[in-house]
């Protein structure tokens, strides 16, 4: 998730500067009334938290994801606690323990956490390449679809804005975060038919 949100930042940076650049240097139109709409603007943006919040494809691997994140803790916590419980049984037997005895046992125990840390490890790289899989998929799907989206509408730019971006200030004249969602999940729905 913080992968997205670096991703977008870095996205929003580099589309600040460019809107920064294209204000100041472009002669001043005036808005009829002040008012502004997004059709025949130039600059729109999405609201990303908005999306991510509401995008039913992004739910639905977002639960997936947290669904083998916990089974992946359950695993882990299960047998951190079994270690624990052989540990503790092996020093209730030391006094009665051959030494050879107590190093056969203690290396069979560093044996075995040495084992869990590994396989927390494993663990910690796979969730990472599905956590990794899954951002990518999600900002093919938003980028695409965008690409699509925009053929009509002849946007030069359409911002992500997000409550920490760089941008301060979004007019909601040019928020097209609705009608983005609405799409996108539309399309969703058809790709899982």
């Amino acid at each position: 998730m913080k992968n997205i949100s670096l991703i977008l930042n870095a996205v929003l940076a580099i589309a600040v500067a460019t809107l920064f650049y294209w204000h100041f240097s472009s002669p001043k139109t005036a808005t009829v009334a002040g008012k502004v709409s997004s059709e025949g603007s130039s600059i729109v943006f999405v609201n990303t938290d908005s999306l991510l919040e509401n995008y039913v494809y992004f739910k639905k691997a977002k639960a997936e994801l947290e669904v083998k994140r916990d089974a992946m803790e359950n695993e882990l916590s299960n047998a951190n606690t079994a270690i624990q419980r052989e540990f503790a049984a092996a020093q209730q037997r030391l006094s009665t323990m051959s030494a050879s005895e107590a190093r056969s046992t203690e290396e069979r125990l560093g044996q075995k956490q040495q084992s869990l840390m590994q396989r927390k490890e494993e663990l910690n790289d796979n969730f990472s390449i599905q956590m990794k899989k899954m951002d990518d998929e999600l900002n093919d799907k938003i980028h695409n679809y965008l690409k699509n989206y925009n053929k009509d509408k002849n946007y030069k730019y359409i911002l992500a804005y997000t409550r920490q971006s760089q941008i301060l200030f979004a007019d909601g004249a040019l928020d097209i975060t609705k009608e983005v969602l609405e799409g996108m999940n539309e399309e969703y729905k058809k790709e899982k038919k």
